[in-house]
Protein backbone atom coordinates (compact mmCIF):
# COMPACT_ATOMS: atom_id res chain seq x y z
CA UNK A 1 0.00 0.00 0.00
CA UNK A 2 1.50 3.40 -1.01
CA UNK A 3 -0.10 6.11 1.36
CA UNK A 4 0.60 9.96 0.47
CA UNK A 5 0.86 11.79 4.06
CA UNK A 6 0.61 15.28 2.44
CA UNK A 7 -2.07 15.75 0.14
CA UNK A 8 -4.82 18.69 -0.82
CA UNK A 9 -8.44 19.29 -1.98
CA UNK A 10 -10.35 22.33 -3.08
CA UNK A 11 -9.59 25.75 -4.77
CA UNK A 12 -6.52 28.04 -5.68
CA UNK A 13 -6.57 30.99 -6.64
CA UNK A 14 -2.92 32.45 -7.34
CA UNK A 15 -2.51 29.67 -10.28
CA UNK A 16 -4.85 28.47 -13.21
CA UNK A 17 -4.73 25.09 -11.62
CA UNK A 18 -7.83 22.49 -10.77
CA UNK A 19 -6.98 20.80 -7.21
CA UNK A 20 -10.33 19.38 -6.56
CA UNK A 21 -11.06 15.63 -5.26
CA UNK A 22 -11.21 14.92 -9.14
CA UNK A 23 -7.79 16.14 -9.92
CA UNK A 24 -6.44 14.56 -6.35
CA UNK A 25 -7.90 10.99 -7.59
CA UNK A 26 -6.54 11.36 -11.15
CA UNK A 27 -3.51 12.27 -9.65
CA UNK A 28 -3.54 8.98 -7.28
CA UNK A 29 -4.93 6.58 -10.07
CA UNK A 30 -1.77 7.47 -12.09
CA UNK A 31 0.95 7.05 -9.70
CA UNK A 32 -0.34 4.45 -7.88
CA UNK A 33 -0.75 5.59 -4.76
CA UNK A 34 -3.75 4.22 -2.82
CA UNK A 35 -4.52 6.82 0.28
CA UNK A 36 -3.93 9.91 0.72
CA UNK A 37 -4.06 12.20 3.96
CA UNK A 38 -6.06 15.17 2.82
CA UNK A 39 -6.61 18.30 4.19
CA UNK A 40 -9.29 20.84 2.47
CA UNK A 41 -8.33 24.09 0.89
CA UNK A 42 -11.26 25.70 2.02
CA UNK A 43 -10.27 25.05 5.55
CA UNK A 44 -6.97 26.31 5.09
CA UNK A 45 -8.00 29.28 3.06
CA UNK A 46 -11.34 30.50 4.58
CA UNK A 47 -13.25 28.46 6.98
CA UNK A 48 -12.16 25.46 9.02
CA UNK A 49 -15.64 23.95 9.93
CA UNK A 50 -17.10 23.89 6.27
CA UNK A 51 -13.51 22.91 4.81
CA UNK A 52 -13.55 20.37 7.48
CA UNK A 53 -17.28 19.02 6.99
CA UNK A 54 -16.12 18.87 3.07
CA UNK A 55 -13.18 16.55 3.50
CA UNK A 56 -14.62 14.49 5.54
CA UNK A 57 -18.14 14.02 3.32
CA UNK A 58 -15.57 13.10 0.46
CA UNK A 59 -13.99 11.04 2.81
CA UNK A 60 -17.22 8.44 3.37
CA UNK A 61 -18.26 8.48 -0.37
CA UNK A 62 -14.16 7.72 -1.08
CA UNK A 63 -12.07 5.63 1.16
CA UNK A 64 -8.66 6.68 -0.77
CA UNK A 65 -9.26 9.62 1.25
CA UNK A 66 -7.95 9.80 4.86
CA UNK A 67 -9.28 13.51 5.97
CA UNK A 68 -7.35 15.38 7.64
CA UNK A 69 -9.62 18.09 9.88
CA UNK A 70 -7.49 21.92 9.50
CA UNK A 71 -7.78 23.53 13.29
CA UNK A 72 -7.84 27.23 13.06
CA UNK A 73 -6.48 28.66 16.88
CA UNK A 74 -7.75 31.97 15.85
CA UNK A 75 -11.52 31.21 15.65
CA UNK A 76 -11.60 30.89 19.71
CA UNK A 77 -14.97 31.02 19.37
CA UNK A 78 -15.61 28.13 16.84
CA UNK A 79 -12.86 25.89 18.27
CA UNK A 80 -14.88 23.43 20.14
CA UNK A 81 -17.55 23.15 17.36
CA UNK A 82 -14.10 22.43 14.75
CA UNK A 83 -13.29 20.01 17.65
CA UNK A 84 -16.36 17.85 18.23
CA UNK A 85 -17.18 17.98 14.28
CA UNK A 86 -13.93 16.55 13.49
CA UNK A 87 -14.20 13.81 16.04
CA UNK A 88 -17.71 13.02 14.73
CA UNK A 89 -16.98 12.94 11.17
CA UNK A 90 -14.00 10.53 12.13
CA UNK A 91 -11.13 12.96 10.82
CA UNK A 92 -8.17 10.52 10.76
CA UNK A 93 -5.63 13.63 11.87
CA UNK A 94 -5.96 17.18 13.21
CA UNK A 95 -3.74 19.65 11.28
CA UNK A 96 -2.03 22.92 12.13
CA UNK A 97 -1.44 25.22 9.00
CA UNK A 98 1.24 27.30 10.16
CA UNK A 99 2.19 29.03 7.44
CA UNK A 100 -1.51 30.33 5.72
CA UNK A 101 -3.02 30.18 9.72
CA UNK A 102 0.05 32.12 11.37
CA UNK A 103 -0.56 32.05 15.01
CA UNK A 104 2.48 32.15 16.93
CA UNK A 105 3.72 28.82 19.28
CA UNK A 106 4.18 31.32 21.76
CA UNK A 107 0.65 32.34 22.18
CA UNK A 108 -2.39 31.58 24.37
CA UNK A 109 -4.44 30.72 21.43
CA UNK A 110 -2.35 28.47 20.10
CA UNK A 111 -1.91 26.77 23.26
CA UNK A 112 -5.53 26.65 24.17
CA UNK A 113 -5.89 24.89 20.10
CA UNK A 114 -2.68 22.73 20.42
CA UNK A 115 -4.46 21.27 23.89
CA UNK A 116 -8.09 21.13 22.68
CA UNK A 117 -7.03 18.78 19.30
CA UNK A 118 -4.28 16.78 21.57
CA UNK A 119 -6.99 15.98 23.92
CA UNK A 120 -8.99 13.62 21.08
CA UNK A 121 -5.96 11.60 21.22
CA UNK A 122 -5.56 11.96 16.97
CA UNK A 123 -2.45 12.58 15.78
CA UNK A 124 -1.11 15.75 14.75
CA UNK A 125 0.09 17.29 11.82
CA UNK A 126 2.03 20.87 11.53
CA UNK A 127 2.47 22.50 8.58
CA UNK A 128 5.45 24.78 9.10
CA UNK A 129 8.52 26.19 7.19
CA UNK A 130 10.38 28.74 9.45
CA UNK A 131 13.63 28.19 11.07
CA UNK A 132 13.61 27.80 14.67
CA UNK A 133 9.85 27.11 14.94
CA UNK A 134 10.17 23.50 14.18
CA UNK A 135 11.95 22.99 17.22
CA UNK A 136 9.50 25.05 19.30
CA UNK A 137 6.35 22.55 18.32
CA UNK A 138 8.92 19.52 18.89
CA UNK A 139 9.48 21.33 21.84
CA UNK A 140 5.95 22.47 22.66
CA UNK A 141 4.08 19.04 21.69
CA UNK A 142 6.89 16.86 23.62
CA UNK A 143 5.75 18.84 27.04
CA UNK A 144 2.24 17.77 26.04
CA UNK A 145 2.69 14.56 25.81
CA UNK A 146 1.54 14.36 22.14
CA UNK A 147 1.87 10.95 20.77
CA UNK A 148 2.60 11.29 17.15
CA UNK A 149 3.29 15.11 15.46
CA UNK A 150 3.98 14.91 11.80
CA UNK A 151 5.66 18.29 10.29
CA UNK A 152 4.82 18.71 6.94
CA UNK A 153 5.88 21.01 3.61
CA UNK A 154 9.24 21.79 5.23
CA UNK A 155 11.63 22.94 2.72
CA UNK A 156 15.00 20.86 1.95
CA UNK A 157 16.89 24.52 3.46
CA UNK A 158 15.67 22.86 7.36
CA UNK A 159 17.03 19.67 6.56
CA UNK A 160 19.19 19.68 9.14
CA UNK A 161 16.85 20.94 11.71
CA UNK A 162 14.90 17.99 10.65
CA UNK A 163 17.42 15.75 11.20
CA UNK A 164 18.51 17.11 14.90
CA UNK A 165 14.81 16.84 15.79
CA UNK A 166 14.72 12.97 14.50
CA UNK A 167 17.01 11.90 16.75
CA UNK A 168 16.13 13.87 19.90
CA UNK A 169 12.58 13.69 20.28
CA UNK A 170 10.29 9.94 19.29
CA UNK A 171 7.04 11.28 19.01
CA UNK A 172 8.09 13.70 15.03
CA UNK A 173 7.28 12.23 12.04
CA UNK A 174 8.57 13.55 8.88
CA UNK A 175 7.01 13.74 5.40
CA UNK A 176 9.85 13.87 1.89
CA UNK A 177 7.89 16.46 -0.44
CA UNK A 178 10.32 18.84 -0.22
CA UNK A 179 13.18 16.90 0.25
CA UNK A 180 15.11 17.35 -3.04
CA UNK A 181 18.45 16.85 -2.69
CA UNK A 182 20.79 13.61 -3.87
CA UNK A 183 20.70 11.49 -0.32
CA UNK A 184 18.43 13.71 1.46
CA UNK A 185 15.75 10.45 2.04
CA UNK A 186 18.70 8.60 3.22
CA UNK A 187 19.94 10.96 5.72
CA UNK A 188 16.13 11.25 7.13
CA UNK A 189 15.77 7.45 6.79
CA UNK A 190 19.10 6.84 9.21
CA UNK A 191 17.65 9.15 11.44
CA UNK A 192 14.13 7.79 12.16
CA UNK A 193 13.69 4.96 9.72
CA UNK A 194 9.86 4.57 10.86
CA UNK A 195 9.33 7.96 10.99
CA UNK A 196 9.96 8.85 7.48
CA UNK A 197 6.62 9.22 5.02
CA UNK A 198 6.05 9.77 1.21
CA UNK A 199 4.47 12.97 0.84
CA UNK A 200 3.82 15.54 -2.27
CA UNK A 201 1.58 17.84 -1.51
CA UNK A 202 -0.96 17.12 -4.38
CA UNK A 203 -2.29 18.06 -6.84
CA UNK A 204 -1.27 22.01 -5.68
CA UNK A 205 2.07 20.06 -6.58
CA UNK A 206 2.87 16.87 -9.02
CA UNK A 207 3.11 13.86 -6.53
CA UNK A 208 5.64 11.64 -9.21
CA UNK A 209 9.02 13.72 -8.22
CA UNK A 210 8.66 13.31 -4.75
CA UNK A 211 7.31 9.49 -5.21
CA UNK A 212 10.69 9.29 -7.24
CA UNK A 213 12.77 10.31 -4.67
CA UNK A 214 11.43 7.87 -2.46
CA UNK A 215 11.87 4.84 -5.31
CA UNK A 216 15.06 6.12 -5.78
CA UNK A 217 16.89 6.49 -2.63
CA UNK A 218 19.41 4.23 -1.61
CA UNK A 219 18.20 1.95 1.41
CA UNK A 220 16.75 -1.76 1.75
CA UNK A 221 13.32 -2.31 -0.04
CA UNK A 222 11.94 -2.96 3.43
CA UNK A 223 12.58 0.34 4.16
CA UNK A 224 11.21 1.80 1.13
CA UNK A 225 8.00 0.21 1.50
CA UNK A 226 8.16 1.41 5.32
CA UNK A 227 8.28 5.20 4.01
CA UNK A 228 5.74 4.76 1.21
CA UNK A 229 2.96 3.17 3.30
CA UNK A 230 3.30 1.45 6.33
CA UNK A 231 5.05 4.48 8.33
CA UNK A 232 2.22 6.56 7.65
CA UNK A 233 -0.21 3.37 8.98
CA UNK A 234 1.77 4.24 12.21
CA UNK A 235 1.50 7.25 12.17
CA UNK A 236 -2.14 7.24 12.26
CA UNK A 237 -2.00 3.97 14.83
CA UNK A 238 -3.60 2.20 11.59
CA UNK A 239 -0.90 -0.33 10.97
CA UNK A 240 -2.82 -3.36 11.06
CA UNK A 241 -4.05 -2.76 8.26
CA UNK A 242 -0.82 -2.70 6.32
CA UNK A 243 -0.53 -6.10 5.56
CA UNK A 244 2.39 -7.27 3.68
CA UNK A 245 5.14 -5.39 1.81
CA UNK A 246 4.36 -5.60 -1.99
CA UNK A 247 6.48 -7.78 -3.91
CA UNK A 248 7.74 -5.28 -6.15
CA UNK A 249 7.91 -1.76 -5.72
CA UNK A 250 7.11 1.68 -8.16
CA UNK A 251 10.47 2.38 -10.57
CA UNK A 252 11.59 5.45 -10.83
CA UNK A 253 9.61 7.41 -14.06
CA UNK A 254 10.75 9.31 -16.79
CA UNK A 255 13.96 8.17 -17.41
CA UNK A 256 15.24 9.55 -20.21
CA UNK A 257 14.62 6.89 -23.66
CA UNK A 258 17.47 9.19 -25.43
CA UNK A 259 20.56 10.47 -23.58
CA UNK A 260 19.72 14.26 -22.14
CA UNK A 261 21.69 17.06 -22.01
CA UNK A 262 21.49 18.94 -18.78
CA UNK A 263 22.27 22.84 -19.63
CA UNK A 264 22.03 23.54 -15.35
CA UNK A 265 24.44 21.99 -12.86
CA UNK A 266 26.79 23.07 -10.41
CA UNK A 267 29.74 22.09 -7.97
CA UNK A 268 30.56 23.60 -4.65
CA UNK A 269 28.45 23.25 -1.26
CA UNK A 270 26.02 24.40 0.69
CA UNK A 271 26.53 24.68 3.76
CA UNK A 272 22.28 24.56 4.98
CA UNK A 273 22.20 21.85 3.17
CA UNK A 274 23.46 18.77 4.24
CA UNK A 275 22.64 16.02 1.47
CA UNK A 276 24.15 18.00 -1.37
CA UNK A 277 27.70 18.51 -2.39
CA UNK A 278 28.41 14.95 -4.11
CA UNK A 279 31.09 16.56 -6.19
CA UNK A 280 32.17 16.00 -10.14
CA UNK A 281 32.55 12.46 -9.41
CA UNK A 282 29.24 11.83 -7.85
CA UNK A 283 27.26 13.90 -10.42
CA UNK A 284 29.62 12.33 -12.90
CA UNK A 285 27.68 8.42 -11.25
CA UNK A 286 24.13 10.36 -11.26
CA UNK A 287 24.48 10.81 -15.22
CA UNK A 288 25.03 7.59 -15.56
CA UNK A 289 22.29 6.16 -13.58
CA UNK A 290 19.50 8.54 -15.50
CA UNK A 291 20.86 8.24 -19.06
CA UNK A 292 22.32 12.03 -18.82
CA UNK A 293 25.46 12.23 -21.81
CA UNK A 294 26.20 15.13 -20.31
CA UNK A 295 25.72 18.48 -17.72
CA UNK A 296 27.20 21.75 -18.15
CA UNK A 297 28.46 22.53 -15.18
CA UNK A 298 29.22 26.30 -13.16
CA UNK A 299 31.10 26.78 -9.98
CA UNK A 300 28.84 27.95 -7.13
CA UNK A 301 32.11 29.94 -5.94
CA UNK A 302 32.68 31.88 -9.08
CA UNK A 303 29.09 33.59 -8.24
CA UNK A 304 29.08 33.57 -4.39
CA UNK A 305 32.72 34.02 -3.89
CA UNK A 306 35.66 34.39 -6.64
CA UNK A 307 34.31 34.49 -9.96
CA UNK A 308 38.22 33.48 -10.81
CA UNK A 309 38.54 30.83 -8.49
CA UNK A 310 35.25 29.61 -8.96
CA UNK A 311 35.72 29.14 -12.51
CA UNK A 312 39.58 27.53 -12.62
CA UNK A 313 37.59 24.98 -10.17
CA UNK A 314 34.62 24.54 -12.92
CA UNK A 315 37.60 23.82 -15.45
CA UNK A 316 39.68 21.44 -13.38
CA UNK A 317 35.98 19.33 -13.22
CA UNK A 318 35.22 19.17 -16.37
CA UNK A 319 38.90 17.95 -17.97
CA UNK A 320 38.66 15.28 -15.66
CA UNK A 321 34.69 14.13 -15.94
CA UNK A 322 33.42 12.84 -19.80
CA UNK A 323 29.75 13.43 -18.76
CA UNK A 324 30.74 17.01 -17.88
CA UNK A 325 30.59 20.37 -19.88
CA UNK A 326 31.67 23.58 -18.64
CA UNK A 327 29.83 27.17 -18.23
CA UNK A 328 32.59 30.19 -17.02
CA UNK A 329 30.68 32.30 -14.67
CA UNK A 330 30.67 36.27 -15.51
CA UNK A 331 29.58 39.05 -13.32
CA UNK A 332 29.58 42.89 -14.46
CA UNK A 333 31.45 44.09 -11.66
CA UNK A 334 34.50 42.19 -12.36
CA UNK A 335 34.71 42.99 -15.66
CA UNK A 336 38.55 42.30 -16.67
CA UNK A 337 38.72 38.37 -15.36
CA UNK A 338 34.97 38.21 -16.78
CA UNK A 339 36.30 39.23 -20.10
CA UNK A 340 39.15 36.39 -20.03
CA UNK A 341 36.87 33.69 -19.43
CA UNK A 342 34.85 35.12 -22.13
CA UNK A 343 37.47 34.50 -24.59
CA UNK A 344 38.38 31.28 -22.85
CA UNK A 345 35.20 29.66 -23.44
CA UNK A 346 35.13 30.83 -27.02
CA UNK A 347 37.97 28.50 -27.88
CA UNK A 348 37.65 25.68 -25.30
CA UNK A 349 35.36 22.87 -27.02
CA UNK A 350 33.89 22.05 -23.63
CA UNK A 351 33.08 25.42 -22.38
CA UNK A 352 29.22 25.52 -23.77
CA UNK A 353 28.03 28.69 -21.78
CA UNK A 354 28.62 31.67 -19.96
CA UNK A 355 26.00 31.56 -16.65
CA UNK A 356 24.75 35.37 -15.22
CA UNK A 357 23.46 35.24 -11.70
CA UNK A 358 21.84 38.67 -10.88
CA UNK A 359 21.18 37.40 -7.06
CA UNK A 360 24.58 37.62 -6.53
CA UNK A 361 25.99 40.65 -8.10
CA UNK A 362 22.90 43.29 -6.84
CA UNK A 363 23.41 45.14 -9.82
CA UNK A 364 19.84 46.52 -11.18
CA UNK A 365 18.96 44.84 -14.17
CA UNK A 366 17.94 48.63 -15.57
CA UNK A 367 22.05 48.95 -15.11
CA UNK A 368 23.69 49.33 -18.64
CA UNK A 369 26.12 47.40 -17.42
CA UNK A 370 23.86 44.23 -17.70
CA UNK A 371 23.87 44.56 -21.33
CA UNK A 372 27.28 45.69 -21.84
CA UNK A 373 28.30 42.36 -20.55
CA UNK A 374 25.53 40.58 -22.80
CA UNK A 375 27.01 42.74 -25.79
CA UNK A 376 30.67 41.24 -25.42
CA UNK A 377 28.60 37.20 -24.83
CA UNK A 378 27.00 38.28 -28.14
CA UNK A 379 30.09 39.09 -30.02
CA UNK A 380 32.11 36.04 -29.18
CA UNK A 381 29.26 33.91 -29.75
CA UNK A 382 28.33 32.25 -26.60
CA UNK A 383 25.10 31.30 -25.12
CA UNK A 384 24.01 32.52 -22.14
CA UNK A 385 22.33 31.02 -19.06
CA UNK A 386 20.78 33.47 -16.48
CA UNK A 387 20.61 31.67 -13.18
CA UNK A 388 17.73 33.67 -11.92
CA UNK A 389 16.05 33.25 -8.83
CA UNK A 390 13.39 35.85 -9.27
CA UNK A 391 9.77 36.21 -7.72
CA UNK A 392 7.43 38.94 -8.27
CA UNK A 393 8.22 41.16 -5.30
CA UNK A 394 4.07 41.30 -5.22
CA UNK A 395 3.73 37.47 -5.37
CA UNK A 396 5.97 37.47 -2.64
CA UNK A 397 4.37 39.64 -0.26
CA UNK A 398 3.52 37.93 3.22
CA UNK A 399 -0.22 37.87 2.45
CA UNK A 400 0.18 36.07 -1.07
CA UNK A 401 3.21 34.03 0.56
CA UNK A 402 0.52 32.55 3.44
CA UNK A 403 -2.58 32.50 0.75
CA UNK A 404 -0.55 30.67 -1.70
CA UNK A 405 1.37 27.91 0.56
CA UNK A 406 4.42 28.12 -1.54
CA UNK A 407 7.55 29.73 -0.24
CA UNK A 408 8.31 31.01 -3.67
CA UNK A 409 6.10 31.55 -6.93
CA UNK A 410 8.08 31.99 -9.85
CA UNK A 411 7.81 35.26 -11.84
CA UNK A 412 10.13 38.43 -12.67
CA UNK A 413 9.50 41.72 -11.73
CA UNK A 414 8.80 44.41 -14.13
CA UNK A 415 12.39 45.81 -14.59
CA UNK A 416 13.84 42.39 -15.00
CA UNK A 417 11.30 41.29 -18.01
CA UNK A 418 11.99 44.71 -19.59
CA UNK A 419 15.61 43.93 -20.11
CA UNK A 420 15.22 40.67 -21.72
CA UNK A 421 12.61 42.27 -23.75
CA UNK A 422 15.47 44.84 -24.92
CA UNK A 423 17.71 41.77 -25.61
CA UNK A 424 15.42 40.24 -28.00
CA UNK A 425 15.02 43.41 -29.97
CA UNK A 426 18.60 44.63 -29.83
CA UNK A 427 20.50 41.21 -29.54
CA UNK A 428 18.21 38.69 -31.10
CA UNK A 429 21.50 36.28 -32.45
CA UNK A 430 22.31 35.99 -29.04
CA UNK A 431 20.55 32.73 -27.77
CA UNK A 432 19.49 33.18 -23.67
CA UNK A 433 18.11 30.26 -21.28
CA UNK A 434 15.90 31.58 -18.42
CA UNK A 435 16.88 29.79 -15.34
CA UNK A 436 14.00 27.96 -13.53
CA UNK A 437 11.67 29.80 -16.17
CA UNK A 438 9.96 33.23 -14.48
CA UNK A 439 7.41 31.03 -13.83
CA UNK A 440 3.85 32.70 -15.98
CA UNK A 441 5.75 35.38 -16.50
CA UNK A 442 8.59 33.35 -18.46
CA UNK A 443 5.90 32.11 -20.66
CA UNK A 444 5.02 35.29 -22.09
CA UNK A 445 8.49 36.59 -22.75
CA UNK A 446 9.51 33.35 -24.80
CA UNK A 447 6.19 32.96 -26.62
CA UNK A 448 6.50 36.66 -27.40
CA UNK A 449 10.76 36.70 -28.13
CA UNK A 450 13.09 35.21 -31.17
CA UNK A 451 15.86 33.54 -29.16
CA UNK A 452 14.82 33.25 -25.31
CA UNK A 453 14.60 29.46 -23.93
CA UNK A 454 12.89 28.20 -20.49
CA UNK A 455 14.09 25.34 -18.48
CA UNK A 456 12.12 25.05 -15.51
CA UNK A 457 13.87 22.84 -12.49
CA UNK A 458 12.71 24.02 -9.21
CA UNK A 459 12.49 22.66 -5.76
CA UNK A 460 9.07 23.69 -5.30
CA UNK A 461 7.30 22.49 -8.34
CA UNK A 462 3.61 23.42 -9.70
CA UNK A 463 1.35 21.76 -11.51
CA UNK A 464 1.78 20.76 -14.99
CA UNK A 465 4.57 22.98 -15.70
CA UNK A 466 6.27 21.50 -18.56
CA UNK A 467 3.22 21.29 -20.61
CA UNK A 468 2.49 25.03 -20.40
CA UNK A 469 5.39 25.77 -21.31
CA UNK A 470 5.62 23.39 -24.00
CA UNK A 471 2.04 24.14 -25.39
CA UNK A 472 2.83 28.25 -24.81
CA UNK A 473 5.65 28.01 -26.62
CA UNK A 474 6.88 24.46 -28.24
CA UNK A 475 9.33 21.89 -27.11
CA UNK A 476 12.25 23.35 -29.17
CA UNK A 477 11.84 26.18 -26.56
CA UNK A 478 12.27 24.08 -23.78
CA UNK A 479 15.30 22.64 -22.33
CA UNK A 480 16.30 19.84 -20.07
CA UNK A 481 17.88 20.97 -16.52
CA UNK A 482 18.00 19.40 -13.08
CA UNK A 483 20.23 22.11 -10.81
CA UNK A 484 21.75 18.84 -9.75
CA UNK A 485 23.36 18.75 -7.15
CA UNK A 486 20.71 20.85 -5.40
CA UNK A 487 18.00 18.52 -7.12
CA UNK A 488 18.02 14.87 -7.68
CA UNK A 489 17.71 14.01 -11.31
CA UNK A 490 15.09 11.77 -10.08
CA UNK A 491 13.04 14.46 -9.10
CA UNK A 492 13.21 16.77 -12.46
CA UNK A 493 12.48 13.48 -14.31
CA UNK A 494 9.13 12.85 -12.23
CA UNK A 495 8.03 16.28 -13.53
CA UNK A 496 8.41 15.22 -17.07
CA UNK A 497 6.93 12.10 -16.45
CA UNK A 498 3.70 13.70 -15.38
CA UNK A 499 3.93 15.94 -18.71
CA UNK A 500 3.19 12.83 -20.68
CA UNK A 501 5.87 14.16 -23.43
CA UNK A 502 5.00 12.88 -26.89
CA UNK A 503 8.12 11.25 -28.48
CA UNK A 504 8.84 13.98 -30.55
CA UNK A 505 8.67 16.33 -27.52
Amino acid sequence: MIVDAFAVAGGYPARPVKIGHADLGAAMAKNGVDRALTMSMRAIQVDAVAGNDHVMSLASADARILPVAVVDPRAVTRLDLTIERAVAGNAAAFAFHMTAIPCPVGSLLFSRGLERANATGKPLIFVCNERGQLTQIAEKTASLGCPRVLLAGVSYHHLGELLVLLEEFDHLFVETSWQVSPGAVELLAAAGPTRLLYGSMAPLRPMRPALNMAVDADIAPREKADILGRNALRFLDLEIDAGEPPPTLPEVAGLPSLPAIDLHCHIGTMPEQPSTCIGADGMQREYERFNIEYGVLSATSAYKDDLDAGNVEMLAAVERHSRLRGSVVANPHHWDDSLRWLDLAAEHPDILLVTGNPSTTYEPFHSPLWLKLFAEIARRRLPVFYNTPSQDTFRRSPEATAKGHILKVRAAPADELAMFRQLDREMPELPIVIGHGFGLDGLELAAGSRNIHLELCTTYPEQNVYRSALDAVGAERVVFCTDLDLISPAFVLGRLWEAELSAAE
